[in-house]
């Protein structure tokens, strides 16, 4: 009824296949990942099994706006990370192994 209304359409050429879902969590690569406590008060722990010594695994943590607060290499299958410096609030975790994404998830950093 309005001369300024929009009519807005959408179609997908994508179809939808139950059972048929991965996430980069579970992507072939990254091993056994732990990562203990989370939600935690500054320092948290992080084991892989398939993290070895020659310097291409990479660590990485993301604020909520995307933006990359933290990289490290990481040569050894457990270590602990010192995040006291952080705000309270979550962050996204990111493993590479050879700069491929390999596992994510979300910690939360608490008070």
């Amino acid at each position: 009824n309005s001369p300024y209304s929009i009519r807005v359409k959408s179609h997908s050429n994508l179809s939808r296949q139950a059972g048929h879902t991965s996430s980069i969590s579970q992507l072939a690569g990254s091993g056994q990942v732990s990562i203990y406590p989370n939600p935690n008060n500054g320092v948290f722990n992080l084991m892989n099994s398939q993290f070895d010594n020659s310097k291409t695994n990479t660590v990485e943590i993301y604020n909520m706006l995307g933006e990359c607060i933290h990289r490290q290499i990481i040569m050894v299958a457990n270590c602990q990370f010192d995040v006291s410096n952080f705000s309270n609030g979550m962050y996204q975790l990111r493993i590479l192994k050879n700069n491929a994404l390999v596992y994510q998830t979300k910690i939360s950093k608490v008070d």
